[in-house]
């Protein structure tokens, strides 16, 4: 098992039950999830930032919204008001899993409240990009992408998010 499908299990364990205390849509269809410990910074420009211990950063990729019984509610499209009704839904109910198929490169999100994020690599757009990043308390960082690929990381660097 490599560094990072191990990191992948590890964090798996870590955040599954956990309750997101943000969930929402940032620039475009950028979605960031938020748990634990809330973390406030100023940037050197002076910008205050705040975010969570454990930040997922869904990016770079299409991703649909599923009901349980994986009817498609909204995707990564839909507008803002579509999205931030469902996303609103998810805010306050644990995660049940992190579920990573690497024959597709699909990441499924589901959540208590019955709702799931799931999202899709294959964007011609963004072939070549990381899709989802999961920030983790020790300043690593779980890239999925590019190319169904996984990698963890030190994650040092001033997050690039809103």
């Amino acid at each position: 098992m490599s560094e990072a499908e191990e990191a992948c299990r590890k964090i798996q364990k870590a955040l599954v039950e956990r309750t997101p205390w943000e969930v929402s849509q940032g620039h475009g269809s950028f979605v960031d999830m938020h748990f634990g410990k809330i973390i406030k910074e100023t940037t050197k420009t002076g910008r205050a930032r705040t975010f969570g211990e454990w930040h997922i950063w869904v990016y770079c990729c299409g991703w649909r919204i599923l009901d349980k019984n994986d009817d498609v509610l909204a995707h990564s499209e839909s507008s803002r008001e579509e999205i931030e009704y469902f996303l609103s839904q998810m805010r306050g109910t644990a995660l049940t899993a992190l579920g990573y198929d690497p024959n597709t490169g699909e990441l499924t999100l589901p959540f208590a409240c019955g709702l799931a994020i799931r999202t899709s690599p294959e964007d011609e757009y963004y072939k070549d990009a990381e899709y989802v990043l999961i920030f983790t308390p020790d300043k690593h960082v779980l890239s999925f992408g590019p190319n169904k690929e996984l990698a963890y990381r030190r994650s040092d660097a001033s997050r690039q998010f809103n």
